[in-house]
């Protein structure tokens, strides 16, 4: 029998659908996945029929887990670095693409969402939590660093949320993804398939969401634009409570001018974020304890922090020592490459955060403890990496700055 594509597409009414089809391979994204991904949104943008973009996927225990490890390891092992530095070229080039999208971009998560899975999903203007929705970066855990952007969006989210969310890989559930911004709505998993055929007519798209919402849901997110109530180009989820869906809405008005110039502001503004009055989860009932620990200058200083924690009797001392033992399973030099891109990428550009790590990836690619940890974590599961350096006394500034230094062939963005 053939193999099923790796990604579906699909025109229904006025959306284009997208699913991720590799449910085996917890929808792990592939080189082809993104050129066909790639070749839809060009195709759509320019369809007038299309006024949004809908990101699904098979299976249910994961959205994506992220990108091809197994493969990019093998490629690695035979020499074959520059294969996997050009499916990253391509990964970044959509990336970037995703988040200047004209139209809204809708990703439904409901399971994992890890690695080169956010790159396809936190970038878009629409990010869906489903009941199964986890989300992480868990990159520092096989010697890798938070890419696919997160340079630009984790300095993004509130206090020192992304800090602590690069160094340990926590994972955040719908409540916390929310709060944080990463999440823009909450919807049952159960009525996905609704919302995907609602998504499908002509009503905006933040109406449609704000009609599926969770009864208990808390206040909305206050944050950037690309749809209000046009339909075409929304990010901004309703300021105001949860209205009640007129049951015949009329057809979204909107100009090609307002869809233009909101799109144009959309590449100066940064992703959705801050609490917005959300309560969150396990993790933001840290969340005094993460802004005032994890805003040290070092990884050294933010581990000893933790540990003096951890010492007291505080509410967060137990908490402080279990996340002061998981850093401390990272590997060296990638715990201080993250937190370098955590620091400078508060300060850059979404296109310098790209290029940025272009360049960390194209020197990761030729190290060791990439295909290190993929070894430990994946391929023999011994889960016991040995890292070179070993120690965080041993990650020298200057092995850091490397991989920040220019390319010859820098990363070329739309």
């Amino acid at each position: 029998m053939p193999e099923e594509p790796e990604i579906l597409l699909d025109r229904r009414g006025t959306a284009g659908i997208v699913t991720l089809n590799r449910p085996a391979a917890l929808n792990a994204i592939t080189r082809a996945m993104v050129r066909t991904l790639r070749e839809a949104l060009e195709r759509w943008r320019h369809d007038g029929a299309v006024s949004r973009v809908i990101l699904t996927a098979a299976g249910g225990r994961a959205f994506s887990a992220g990108g091809d490890l197994r493969h990019i390891y093998e490629a690695g092992r035979a020499g074959r670095q520059e294969e996997s530095i050009a499916f990253w070229r391509e990964e970044y080039f959509l990336n970037a693409m995703i988040k200047h999208y004209p139209k809204p971009y809708v990703a439904l998560i409901d399971g994992i969402v890890m690695g080169g899975g956010v790159g396809v999903s936190v970038h878009g203007s629409h990010r869906i939590a489903g009941d199964r929705f986890a989300f992480a970066m868990p990159e520092v855990g096989i010697g890798f660093f938070p890419d696919v952007g997160a340079t630009w969006f984790l300095p993004r989210l509130p206090g020192e949320i992304g800090t602590y969310c690069a160094l340990t890989g926590e994972r955040l559930k719908a409540a916390d993804a929310l709060a944080a911004g990463i999440a823009t709505n909450r919807v049952a998993s159960a009525r996905f398939a609704e919302l995907v055929d609602a998504l499908c007519g002509a009503v905006p798209v933040d109406t449609i969401l704000a009609a599926f919402a969770e009864p208990a849901s808390p206040s909305p997110l206050v944050g950037e634009g690309r749809g209000g109530g046009s339909g075409r180009c929304g990010n901004a989820v309703p300021a105001s409570p949860t209205p009640t869906p007129d049951p015949s809405p009329a057809e979204p008005r909107y100009s090609e001018d307002s869809a233009t110039q909101q799109s144009d502001r959309n590449r100066q503004e940064p992703i959705s974020v801050g609490g917005g009055g959300k309560k969150g989860g396990p993790v933001m009932a840290h969340r005094r304890a993460i802004d005032r620990i994890f805003a040290a200058g070092s990884v050294e200083e933010i581990l000893a922090r933790l540990d003096a924690e951890a010492a007291t009797a505080s509410n967060d001392a137990r908490w402080a020592g279990d996340v002061a033992a998981t850093i401390r399973t990272k590997a060296p030099l990638s715990l201080k490459i993250a937190l370098a891109q955590m620091r400078r990428g508060r300060n850059w550009s979404f296109e310098e955060c790209m290029r940025a790590e272009f360049r960390v990836v194209s020197r990761v690619a030729y190290g060791h403890d990439f295909y290190e940890g993929i070894r430990a974590v994946i391929i023999d599961k011994d889960n016991r990496p040995r890292w070179h350096p070993p120690t965080l006394a041993d990650a020298m500034a200057e092995s850091v700055e490397r991989h920040f230094a220019p390319l010859r062939s820098e990363l070329a963005l739309p």
